[in-house]
């Protein structure tokens, strides 16, 4: 297990910020959370409302209670100004706000410094409206802080580390799986790999695979990228929206073109959070509307219809309301609403909708109904099933069974409606993945596990046999962000990223790699 210490050094905003206790502090409900990392520690900052000074439309649920070790400072909003938050996690505990002293000036917080002994785990919270992955998929606004909260799993099946050596290269923020494809986001870099056979990877050509993170262009400020089959789209911290790949079907929200590198999308809007399916993409806008554009065959657009949208600028998904996340995947999308609520359409051939039928003419081409009546803080979308995090910590999933892919043990018969997978408690706590035949869960210790088909060692448990129940994933390591793939998983362990399973039928991680066992993937120097 490593250790280091902790401190927090030389943090600036442009509003006059004042420190507080751990229990007084409130994180209020963010539009973006931009991650930041500075010397040893990472910080995350949290606009807490919109310009005119209401509260956002999107939020990121925490704890109630504050756990034991975090440390804040917040500032009060004041005119053309967001109130920001900053949290870091400590394992020395909290710093009374009696003993915070003045945090700076009307113009800079400096130099408040902590040194709080050893610590194994920095919050990551991310702003995926989730997993904005394949990252949702996408990339999640649904995210809890990642606490390092109790021992590791240490059974046969715990599987010791294997790195590849070194790594000098920017420290992993935010992962997307395609199909044969993943990207991950450094230091506001954008690096991809895997198949290119349409231009997906960004990198100007469509030219075979690419076996090694490769960076797109030069621009530090992506905040959240997505990935489907064949096409990939991201969004950078102005809130604008850029997709690159297959063109075919409006999938990319663009004229018909070739765009083998990162191309703007919807000039008009600010987005916030993307997903990338098979051959659609949704998008969420800073308003809370909901967009989605490309193929419609079964209606996974959710505009009413089955014809295919070219554009981005289609009208907002549903009846007037405030999107928080969204995740869509071959046939049928799922998206969260104010409130939590969760609603799905499209295709419900197996169940994957959560309505409680399934059928051929089962399925919704709007969001007409929520899904479970529960709290949803995350869902995530694979092939012909669906699974979803109720607060605080328990992982529902529904549709197709088959594969183990629900995770519900010998029972493979598909579901209608969620249901609670046979799994340790707090099981998925901080994030969950979905890929197209396997699942992986991340729990508040950092504890990974993963189930379904393993084909191609994509469980990470150094087999290739499927499970249909959720089985560990290395225990000690203190996983941070999990995304899935066709065949691959990647996951994030102190900012170092790891992959296992197979990209387009090569390692994930590389041609040294293991591809049943989690190998770190270096990515390369700024």
């Amino acid at each position: 297990m490593r250790s280091r210490l902790a401190r927090l050094v030389l943090v600036s905003f442009a509003v006059s910020p004042t420190l507080v206790a751990c229990d007084e502090a409130e994180l209020s409900d963010c539009a973006r959370i931009n991650q930041l990392v500075v010397g040893d520690s990472r910080y995350c900052v949290y606009p807490g409302g919109d310009r005119d000074g209401q509260r956002c439309p999107l939020s990121v649920r925490y704890p109630i209670d504050l756990p034991r070790g975090y440390v804040c400072a917040s500032s009060p909003q004041t005119a053309g100004e967001l109130p920001i938050e900053v949290c870091a996690l400590f394992e020395g505990g909290c710093v009374p706000a009696a003993d915070a002293g003045d945090a700076g000036s009307a113009a800079t917080m400096d130099a408040f410094v902590v040194d709080a002994g050893p610590v194994d785990a920095m919050p990551r919270l991310d702003a995926r409206p989730p997993d904005m992955g394949p990252t949702d998929a996408g990339p999640r606004l649904d995210a809890a802080p990642r606490l390092d909260a109790g021992p590791r799993d240490a059974g046969p099946t715990d599987l010791g580390p294997s790195d590849a050596g070194s790594c000098d290269g920017p420290l992993a923020d935010e992962l997307a799986s395609g199909a044969q494809h993943a990207c991950v986001i450094a230091d506001g870099a954008l690096f991809c790999w895997g198949s290119n056979l349409q231009g997906q990877l960004g990198i100007g050509t469509s030219v075979g695979d690419v076996p090694a993170p490769t960076r797109i262009g030069m621009d530090i400020d992506w905040s959240r990228v997505a990935a489907g089959e064949q096409h990939t789209c991201g969004v950078r911290a102005s809130g604008t929206l850029w997709c690159w790949g297959d063109e075919r079907g409006g999938r990319l929200g663009l004229p018909d073109g070739t765009y083998r590198a990162p191309t703007r999308v919807g000039v008009g809007e600010e987005w916030i959070a993307v997903a990338a399916g098979i051959d659609a993409t949704c998008a969420i806008t800073r308003s809370g509307d909901l967009h989605c554009f490309g193929e419609n065959g079964f209606g996974q657009l959710g505009n009413g219809t089955t014809t295919r949208v070219t554009t981005s600028d289609a009208p907002s998904v549903g009846e007037p309301t405030t999107w928080r996340a969204v995740d869509i995947a071959r046939a049928h999308t799922c998206a969260r609403s104010t409130g939590d609520a969760l609603h799905c359409w499209g295709r419900n051939g197996q169940g994957e909708l959560g309505t409680g039928t399934s059928g051929p003419d089962a399925g919704l081409l709007v969001p007409s109904m929520e899904i479970g009546g529960r709290d949803w803080i995350q869902v995530a979308l694979g092939g012909s099933y669906t699974c979803a995090r109720e607060s605080p910590d328990a992982v529902y999933c529904w549709g197709s069974g088959s594969d183990g892919r629900l995770g519900l043990g010998a029972d493979d018969a598909d579901r209608s409606v969620p249901t609670p997978i046979g799994s340790p408690a707090g099981l998925g706590s901080i994030d969950l993945a979905v890929g197209d035949a396997h699942a992986c869960a991340i729990g508040s210790a950092g504890r990974l596990r993963c189930w379904g088909n393993n084909d191609f060692g994509e469980l990470g448990n150094g087999t290739r046999d499927a499970a249909n129940t959720p089985l560990p994933v290395d225990g000690s390591r203190v996983w941070e962000d999990v995304s899935a793939g066709n065949d691959h998983t990647c996951a994030i362990d102190d900012g170092a990223l790891f992959c296992w399973g197979a990209l387009n039928g090569a390692p994930a991680a590389g041609p040294a790699a293991d591809p049943a066992i989690p190998t770190r993937v270096c990515l390369p120097s700024l």
